[in-house]
């Protein structure tokens, strides 16, 4: 019974969750349902929360973050299942995931890597606008990876995203972003597949002309920041970047929170965790207060 109802779960979140969130619950509600039917709990009802933690347990070389996610998965599951109410996941306390440092490009970084891009070939050209927009929206590498032409509307620098959740969230991005997706957009028709609606497309490997995949785009990342001499980077770490940067160039808390599609201002903190003390500089009250205009 446990197991058919987590596949039905499953099933109905086909297409809500990411894939790699779709990854996660199901290889543990998998796993949980195995090792609970191996010990004769086979009904939703019959799950306590000492099982769960003996399922917990069973995994000693889990770390903390891996069983936070195994209790959020049962969590999900159990809400849906028997109600939040009756949900013996909700009685498991969640393990305390550290926080360790998240890699955010700095400004110096950031330039470095817009530098080395060769834009008298066409994939630089593609590049540049690529990782203009990341810098300036902060997109997933699921959302820019579905971005299409119709999602963009580049004279008026915004566009429509499909974020986590399945919402459509509306962006924005600078003039200069707007600039190099017009030069990347007069040659797309070049090395697009004539039926391709994604925005951004692969110019090599085993789909060229078709829309860049998740993986194809680390790829990218990865290999341009190795050749800009920053090291491996990721998609994820442009979301951090655009958080970052976007603050220590004096903007608002909340607006970034609105601008990179985030819940809660909590969000914005811990993306920004490369914010220090010096990046007072500039905001001092002294400084401002000392500042005499001379009409």
């Amino acid at each position: 019974m446990l197991s058919r109802m987590v596949g039905g779960f499953l099933e109905e979140k086909r297409g809500i969750w990411s894939p790699e969130t779709t990854e996660k619950y199901s290889r543990n509600l998998i796993g949980a349902v195995g090792w609970m039917a191996a010990r004769g709990i086979l009904a939703p009802e019959a799950v306590t929360p000492a099982a769960i933690r003996e399922w917990l347990d069973s995994h000693a070389h889990w770390g903390p973050s891996t069983k936070h996610v195994a209790v959020t998965s049962l969590r999900a599951f159990f809400a849906w299942a028997v109600g939040r109410a009756s949900s013996p996941a909700h009685l498991v306390a969640l393990p305390r995931r550290p926080i360790r440092p998240q890699r955010t490009l700095s400004a110096d970084q950031a330039e470095r890597l817009l530098g080395s891009l060769d834009t008298s070939r066409r994939k630089g050209i593609r590049d540049l606008a690529l990782i203009a927009l990341l810098l300036d929206t902060g997109l997933r590498s699921s959302e820019i990876c579905r971005l299409e032409l119709i999602h963009v509307e580049v004279e008026r620098r915004t566009f429509q995203a499909l974020t986590k959740g399945s919402r459509w969230e509306r962006g924005v991005f600078s003039e200069y972003t707007r600039s190099v997706a017009e030069r990347w957009l007069a040659l797309r028709p070049e090395v697009a597949a004539p039926d391709e609606g994604a925005f951004f497309v692969s110019l090599g490997g085993l789909t060229p002309g078709r829309k860049l995949t998740r993986y194809g785009l680390q790829i990218i990342l990865r290999k341009l920041g190795i050749d800009a001499g920053i090291g491996p980077i990721s998609p994820h770490d442009f979301r951090r970047t655009f958080a970052t940067l976007a603050l220590r160039a004096g903007a608002p808390t909340r607006i970034v929170q609105v601008a990179g599609r985030w819940r809660s201002l909590a969000m914005v903190e811990r993306y920004t965790q490369a914010i220090q003390p010096e990046d007072l500089d500039g905001h001092f009250p002294m400084a401002e207060l000392m500042r005499f205009d001379h009409a």
